[in-house]
């Protein structure tokens, strides 16, 4: 079920007499006065799942995972203590969702880029000990087949993220941090990134676009050229450029 197919109800809201009565039959095994109650708070859920979404989850997932903890609201909400339902209902959503994004991880990575790391990692580990140095990205793209730009992002998705203040080694009450130990700026790794950000943006743009932007700026083709090649006017090609650098800025933000 897509959240853009979920129909919420329509009418107007319950009192909370109303929905605590709905409750009470509910817990007394009334199935029907279970669904109109948690279909009368399907809207707490989709709130508290929205602020989950910067976590990198989809909202349909999250809204899922949220309704468990409706319906254990539902299922155990004592009516007679006085409490707002959404007051009880709330804590009980967060906590499901909570537990999702803890036990799947900081970050979800695919099986495909895990097998991908696996084999770097594996000829990163030979590499280092028959030449005594880190592989470069290109070197680890030679010896697995794989592209700069496919090395750079299996490597950087399988990392964990770790805090630039954590303590690597302490001695003399003298502790060195993780930023103490940064290596010296990595221009290769820098330019590999640079080229997969940029092949990110221009893969948003529709064919046309997306050469017209690599002749202007890659090829050095001034506007002139542009239109003569697709026998537009030169401020047909001005417009198409402020569109489509528009747009690849839009996709490298996001």
């Amino acid at each position: 079920m897509s959240l853009n197919d979920l129909v919420f109800p329509s009418g107007p809201c319950l009192s909370s007499a109303e929905l605590n009565e709905l409750i009470n039959r509910a817990q007394q095994g009334d199935q029907a006065a279970r669904e109109e109650a948690i279909n009368a708070n399907l809207r707490l859920v989709l709130s508290v799942a929205k602020r989950f979404v910067s976590f990198g989850y989809e909202l349909e997932d999250l809204f899922q995972i949220g309704c468990f903890g409706l319906f254990k609201a539902v299922d155990r909400f004592d009516c007679q203590r006085g409490l707002m339902f959404s007051t009880y209902a709330v804590p009980l959503i967060i906590g499901e969702i909570r537990s999702f994004v803890r036990d799947d991880g900081p970050v979800k990575v695919s099986r495909g880029l895990k097998e991908q790391y696996l084999k770097l990692n594996s000829l990163r580990q030979q590499f280092l000990q028959e030449n005594g140095v880190e592989p470069s990205p290109q070197e680890l793209a030679d010896l697995s087949g794989l592209s700069t730009e496919e090395v750079v992002v299996a490597l950087d998705a399988a990392n964990q993220p770790v805090s630039l203040n954590e303590v690597v080694y302490a001695a003399d009450n003298q502790p060195v941090y993780r930023e103490d130990t940064l290596a010296i700026k990595d221009h290769a790794l820098e330019k590999a990134v640079n080229k997969v950000s940029l092949a990110k943006a221009l893969s948003t743009l529709d064919p046309r676009e997306r050469q017209i932007l690599i002749l202007r700026y890659l090829e050095n083709y001034s506007q002139n050229q542009i239109a003569t090649r697709f026998g537009i006017s030169q401020v047909h090609v001005s417009r198409l450029l402020k569109k489509a650098l528009n747009q690849a800025q839009k996709a490298l933000e996001s």
